[in-house]
């Protein structure tokens, strides 16, 4: 891989227009989005150094070769980086042939792959990052995830690629999202709220619902607006579609709710948004197989 002359430049004007769209959002929308900004260009500015994405790399491998779970061990494959012709533009990694982008239905029937078997090891892996060595991949999409068959075993082997955007987790904060994580699963609403008001945010139900995506009645409720929390809901209020009158209504109490969620940025973990990414990647690919693992087992 060979870094084009102009990329350092272009850069710089991309983040510059990133920087003035979100000044007009949050003009527009009246939501914090400015104080995101000196974060996510620093992480983005790591990736124009291969020796960076080079670190990234190797640790990740080594990290899953002594990892305790023989899965994924055996199941993740991350290509060794040449070390001889490294350099800030420059990077060699093994050349790995005869794969399929993790999201190819039609390419991994073909190949008579596992779509559980695979989405159960690429859930596993970020999980792994996450949750238990801290150094986690950011950017999961499907040119960067990979599947071909075991070199030496049968199944399957996911392949990581592209190590530059990386984001490195405190002990402090992991322990924090692993508690926030497990007390979702057990609706522990005490554990969630003290989580989330240390992290600045006033809402902790919709905060949840960001995360996992989906409706969660917590302490405060669900989505659902003060006239309709009151009421049992029938089928045909579920299943209808809202009237526009009641667009606007969610769409104002959303965004009510999503500035509790950013009430002290100044607090709030920037980690978070790459982490969210991360997250996010990997249920994109889950949906385009099928849904078949549920994400929070």
């Amino acid at each position: 891989m060979v870094q084009k002359p102009n990329i350092a430049v272009q850069c710089f004007w991309d983040l510059l227009v990133f920087k003035l769209v979100l000044y007009v959002l949050e003009y527009m929308f009246d939501l914090p989005m400015l104080w995101s900004y000196d974060y996510v260009c620093e992480q983005l500015k790591s990736e124009l150094d291969f020796r960076i994405e080079a670190e990234n790399s190797e640790a990740c491998r080594l990290e899953l070769q002594n990892c305790v779970e023989k899965e994924l061990r055996e199941r993740v494959f991350v290509p060794p980086i040449n070390s001889s012709v490294l350099s800030p533009r420059v990077l060699v990694s093994e050349w790995v042939a005869d794969t399929v982008k993790i999201n190819d239905q039609k390419g991994l029937q073909e190949h008579n792959f596992d779509a559980y078997a695979i989405m159960k090891v690429a859930t596993r892996v970020f999980a792994h990052q996450i949750f238990v060595t801290g150094n986690v991949h950011c950017d999961p999409h499907p040119g960067n995830l990979l599947v071909r068959k075991h070199p030496t075993k049968p199944g399957m082997q996911l392949v990581l690629l592209d190590h530059g955007l990386y984001v490195h987790l405190s002990d402090q904060f992991r322990v924090q999202y692993c508690k926030f994580w497990t007390a979702i699963i057990r609706r522990d609403m005490d554990v969630i709220k003290e989580i989330s008001q240390s992290w600045g945010v006033q809402d902790a139900d919709f905060f949840v619902m960001t995360n996992i995506m989906q409706p969660f009645r917590g302490a405060a409720g669900s989505l659902l607006n003060a006239d309709t929390k009151s009421r049992k809901l029938r089928n045909d209020d579920i299943l209808r579609a809202p009237t526009p009158d009641e667009l606007i209504k969610i769409q104002e109490m959303m965004k009510e709710r999503a500035k509790k969620v950013l009430a002290d940025t100044d607090r709030f973990p920037r980690e978070l948004i790459f982490i969210g990414r991360n997250i996010n990647l990997i249920r994109s690919a889950n949906w385009a197989l099928g849904s078949v693992v549920h994400f929070l087992n």
